[in-house]
């Protein structure tokens, strides 16, 4: 389950109602308040679901580095593309890096350079979530070697968030009330 949460501050004033609401209130130092936080949950399955595997390879070169991590990742992406029909869209490079290996002497000397890793991570966006373990070993079986992770959520949250924002606000607004009648205040 998705859960959502949405935390709405609400500044209550504890003065007469000011009945100008079209000009915005502005809360000044030394005018009376109650400031209580709402808290809204509201839980939703997931329909989309978020890989992101890749690959981290060393090598005496940097060329040779990025030359292996490619063909990694160009696998990964042919297995995904034609065994489990993932359209080209829904896939995509979110990082690429190489970076020097360094030894790491006992002694004090200067760290010198050993090799180079490159690393290369795609995320692959699954509208049908019941893929994900197939994509991760569709992967695997192509020589990846990370798993940077999977995040499940939803195509589109609008009503969801509206929902939160709501129990939040009445949260809020409770909570207010509630310090209002012990200190003898109007809202």
């Amino acid at each position: 389950m998705h859960t959502m949460r949405a935390l709405v501050a609400c500044l209550l004033m504890v003065v007469p109602a000011l009945a100008q609401s079209t000009q915005r209130q502005v809360l000044t130092v030394g005018e009376p308040a109650i400031v209580v936080t709402g808290v809204g949950r509201v839980r939703a399955a997931p329909d989309r679901a978020v890989v992101r595997v890749g690959a981290s390879i060393e090598a005496p070169s940097a060329a040779d580095a990025q030359q292996q991590v490619n063909r990694v990742l160009d696998e990964t992406i042919r297995q995904l593309r034609e065994e489990l029909e993932i359209p080209s869209g829904r896939i995509q490079t979110i990082s690429i890096s190489v970076s020097a290996v360094y030894d790491r002497p006992q002694h004090p000397q200067q760290p010198r350079v050993v090799g180079y890793r490159a690393v290369n991570v795609i995320s692959v966006e699954l509208d049908d979530i019941t893929l994900t373990g197939r994509v991760i070993d569709a992967a695997i079986s192509a020589g990846a070697n990370r798993l940077d992770g999977v995040s499940f959520e939803l195509r589109d949250d609008q009503r969801h968030r509206a929902q939160a924002l709501l129990s939040a606000a009445r949260d809020a607004r409770i909570k207010a009330e509630t310090i209002a009648q012990a200190m003898g205040v109007q809202l």
